[in-house]
């Protein structure tokens, strides 16, 4: 066959057939497939020409005695090859050029349409990959080594496995605070420096991961980072624990106390695990802790004055002492009692549920073995000696006796026992038992300008 016939052939192919090429590519215009066709002929004249040049040498090498036994010589059409690959071009080129138009037609000026930016980058290799299996550190993706040829490596935007020259350098910033902290709370209404309780303890590894260790028993274990802010032209070293995507809790680290303090009220903190203040300070310390702390916040309210004093007495014989801090020395003055109770300084409060406040002029006294407070009151010609008890951190009165003489006068003079009216006989006869139980004055005993007994 003739080569101008093979484009013949083409040229000259049924309407359905060529209907059925074009509308493969419904964006080409007829000068536009002329060319591809043209591009096609020379291409093919090309491919022709090198494969008589072959048959030739083939020939040659031949001789009359060569023959081929147990294969069939099947002649295909020299001309379907080339028309195939004209007719691929002819659909490639048609699609790359609708893409083209399709683009364009949907692209919006100002960036507002065109191609969306994927959120993995996908290659294609050949030779080692990796199959990713769990997410490691600083949300990197760990995994198994696999080998295979021609596939698509997926390459996602998640940070990577702490081996870049970054990471490395973050984690050995981490490798100062690797170790075991012990993580604190106050106490008490104070800061945790003047008391603290053990809730758990946080375990800094160098790779840039923590395990901390409630002692509820809950764990978490995550990834922390550490940050560095400059306030006021100082730089703060941070470090942040993560939950997941959640922040766990933030720590500033104190090189002066090499401590991490958590959150900004003072009080919590991570001390390291064998220092000193590891150990939560024992109920000695704390109850003066506790107790230093109310005298203090008091110094700051409008109640305090120069005639304030205060006071530490084991007034229920438990062991510990509670604290009494009378507002002044005048009448209405009494005595506030607190006690230490889980690490606070809790106050006696009265029915109303306002802080009591028991005796008067600043001063009550106390029998520490039967668990006895007494007031003793004179004021305006007016008398009164009153026993309560003390029984687990309560006030209850018990006795009171009173008279009025030295208002009305003895002969005017009336005189009770517990709100019944009584003979001075028998008036006097109370009080004189009242009198010799040995009460122990309490309530004024150091003024506020020397805390030294709570250190």
């Amino acid at each position: 066959m003739r080569e101008k016939d093979l484009f013949d052939i083409l040229e000259n192919a049924e309407n359905d057939s060529m209907k059925r090429l074009i509308d493969k590519c419904p964006e080409l215009s007829d000068e536009q497939l002329d060319r591809i066709l043209a591009m096609s002929e020379k291409k093919f004249r090309k491919q022709m020409a090198q494969a008589e040049g072959t048959e030739r040498e083939a020939a040659i090498k031949m001789t009359k005695n060569d023959d081929v036994s147990g294969v069939e010589v099947a002649k295909r059409p020299a001309w379907l090859t080339p028309l195939a690959t004209a007719a691929s071009i002819v659909l490639i080129a048609g699609i790359a050029i609708g893409s083209t138009a399709m683009l364009k037609r949907n692209h919006k000026p100002g960036g507002g349409g065109g191609v969306v930016t994927p959120a993995v980058t996908v290659t294609t290799t050949s030779g080692t990959g990796t199959t990713p299996s769990s997410t490691g550190p600083k949300g990197s993706v760990t995994g198994t080594t696999t080998t295979s040829a021609n596939t698509s490596a997926v390459t996602s935007l998640v940070p990577g496995s702490g081996d870049t020259a970054e990471e490395k350098a973050e984690n050995a910033l981490l490798k100062p605070f690797a170790g075991t902290w012990v993580y604190q709370a106050s106490s008490g209404n104070y800061t945790v420096d003047q008391g603290a309780n053990n809730i758990g303890t946080v375990e800094i590894r160098g790779d840039g991961t923590y395990t901390y260790t409630e002692n509820s028993g809950n764990v978490t274990t995550d990834r922390v980072e550490r940050t560095v802010d400059e306030i006021a032209g100082t730089q703060l070293v941070t470090l942040v624990f993560y939950d997941g995507t959640a922040i766990k809790f933030v720590a500033t680290y104190n090189e002066g106390l090499d401590q991490l303090g958590i959150g900004n009220g003072g009080l919590e903190r991570l001390v390291r695990a064998g220092s000193a203040e590891a150990s939560a300070p024992s109920v000695t310390a704390s109850w003066k802790t506790a107790y230093k702390q109310v005298l203090t916040d008091f110094m700051n309210t409008s109640e305090y004055s120069s005639e304030s004093m205060w006071d530490v007495r084991d007034i229920d014989n438990d062991g510990v002492p509670e604290l009494l801090l009378s507002r002044g020395t005048y009448h209405a003055a009494g005595v506030r009692i607190y006690y230490y109770e889980n690490g606070n300084a809790v106050p006696v409060l009265a029915d109303d549920g306002t802080i009591a406040e028991y005796g008067v002029y600043g001063a009550f006294m106390y029998k520490p073995a039967e668990h006895l407070l007494g007031s003793y009151n004179m004021h305006m010609g007016f008398e009164s000696c009153a026993t309560s008890s003390y029984e687990g951190h309560t006030i209850t009165l018990l006795h009171m006796i009173t008279n009025n003489s030295g208002n009305a006068g003895e002969e005017a003079a009336e005189y009770t026992i517990d709100n019944v009216q009584v003979s001075k006989e028998e008036y006097d006869s109370a009080r004189d038992q009242w009198d010799a139980m040995n009460w122990i004055v309490a309530g004024q005993q150091y003024y506020f300008t020397d805390l030294s007994p709570l250190s």
